[in-house]
């Protein structure tokens, strides 16, 4: 077989798919070609059946060829659109279920993602988020709206907290919002290229900046290219590893499904999204693969710690300014504070992201140090710019007071850590601590530990 064609994730794609995770740094693109489970065991798509009824109630005999859009179009132009959005939204109602325990829905909810984006129109998955004890945030990009879709507050968006967008429209919650005929495809693709309106910025620089795992995102059909261009538009830096499960089959219903080997058209579209997005397609059974990421997490990950135990900060602080991170790391050190700073904890000659997320994780406190360097680097993206945005992501689950920015003396003028009116890091306060006030800000840190305490562990 083609060997840009596996059958399953190697050892090395486990290991860095499963480190992107910890680190807060790889999404989930869930499509249509996924099946859901009922509670019997049988599996069904959604997609497909949709397409069935559709095509028979218009008396139209599928194909090898035939798409959901392309028989939703037929549907269109025979019995108008309001009638194909109620059978759509009527559908798609009847067809959902509580996700059984052991379907890939399930599965996959366990992992740690906080950003989903999901061609479906159903709500299996987000059941299963629920079902794994997770609070799902649901947006949907409305194509019949006027403005950029609302975001939940971009500091609550975490793996506990996931965010789903819905890009296809949610049929169920809102039957304008519904893009499914192939016309309606065109228009929604012409619509995001002019913002009009617009995916959110923090969705492309998440899609474009992270890894992410596509399961059943229909690789084979136009609109996904597309749609994967308008979302991954490059923020900076080359394309980041992602994979892609599962979908041979999506091939094989292109022609004969029995062949057990791809046509050629088939592995030029995997060469395009290897080439074009840096996607690797996996295309052996997508249960087992999903089952070893999960297995392979299971091992690796961090374990749950108890954060309020003990005072532990977190110092993130530009490389030139190491002098001072070092004051503030022994302010603390003598108020009894354990810190994480990278000059003590990280090896840099190893993948460092997994330690420094998993520090954020533990930390009572993430300090950040604002400084004028710091200040002329944030445009870039520094690796302080990161690590903040992982602390954000962790600060809404967390007593308020957990990010702490500080500005170490009064000469430092003070600037917006965002000029996104709609990102909370633009909205926080800077602290003036002069040098000789290191120790007072470390007593009092401690104090606010303390006294929250009680209630930490009742």
């Amino acid at each position: 077989m083609n060997g840009l064609l596996r059958d399953a994730l190697d050892d090395d794609d486990l290991t860095l798919l499963v480190d992107s995770l910890a680190a807060g740094e790889c999404n989930l693109l869930l499509g249509a070609e996924l099946d859901v489970w009922g509670a019997d065991g049988s599996r069904r798509n959604i997609a497909q059946g949709l397409a069935r009824e559709l095509a028979e109630q218009i008396g139209l005999t599928l194909d090898d060829t035939a798409t959901l859009p392309a028989v939703a179009q037929e549907f269109c132009e025979a019995k108008g659109e309001d009638k194909l959005r109620l059978r759509v939204r009527d559908f798609i109602r009847a067809a959902e279920s509580e996700p059984h325990p052991d379907s890939i829905f399930s599965k996959l909810a366990r992992l740690p993602f906080a950003i989903v984006v999901t061609t479906r129109h159903d709500h299996t998955f987000d059941k299963a988020l629920v079902a794994a004890g997770k609070s799902p945030s649901i947006v949907a990009y409305d194509i019949a709206a006027g403005g950029m879709p609302r975001l939940p507050p971009l500091r609550s968006i975490s793996a506990k907290k996931p965010l789903v967008f819905y890009l296809c429209g949610d049929p169920v919650n809102n039957l304008q919002s519904l893009i499914i005929t192939e016309y309606e495809m065109v228009k929604f693709v012409r619509k995001v290229s002019k913002k009009e309106p617009a995916i959110p910025d923090f969705l492309r620089t998440k899609i474009s900046e992270n890894r992410s795992l596509l399961v059943g995102f229909g690789v084979p059909k136009w609109h996904t290219r597309v749609i994967l261009e308008e979302l991954g538009k490059k923020v900076g830096g080359p394309a980041k590893l992602s994979w892609a499960l599962g979908e041979l089959e999506a091939f094989r219903r292109i022609g004969d499904p029995a062949r057990k080997a791809p046509r050629m058209t088939d592995v030029e579209t995997v060469k395009f999204y290897d080439r074009q997005f840096a996607i690797k397609t996996v295309i052996g059974d997508t249960k087992e693969n999903v089952e070893a990421i999960l297995a392979r997490w299971r091992e690796q990950a961090p374990p749950e710690e108890d954060v309020e135990e003990r005072p532990y900060v977190f110092i993130s602080y530009c490389s030139d300014n190491v002098a001072r991170a070092e004051a503030l790391r022994d302010a603390l050190v003598r108020q009894g504070i354990e810190c994480f700073w990278d000059q003590e904890r990280l090896d840099h000659g190893n993948e460092w992201r997994p330690e420094v997320a998993k520090a954020i994780r533990r930390a009572t406190a993430f300090v950040l140090l604002v400084t004028p360097e710091l200040h002329a680097r944030w445009q870039e993206r520094s690796e302080a710019f990161r690590e903040t945005r992982w602390a954000i992501d962790e600060a809404m689950a967390r007593p308020s007071g957990f990010l702490r920015p500080i500005r170490v003396d009064d000469g430092v003028p003070p600037f917006r850590l965002s000029e996104d009116k709609d990102d909370p890091l633009g909205k926080i306060t800077q602290k003036v601590v002069k040098s000789d006030q290191l120790d007072q800000f470390a007593a009092d840190l401690l104090a606010a530990y303390e006294a929250r305490l009680p209630d930490a562990r009742a």
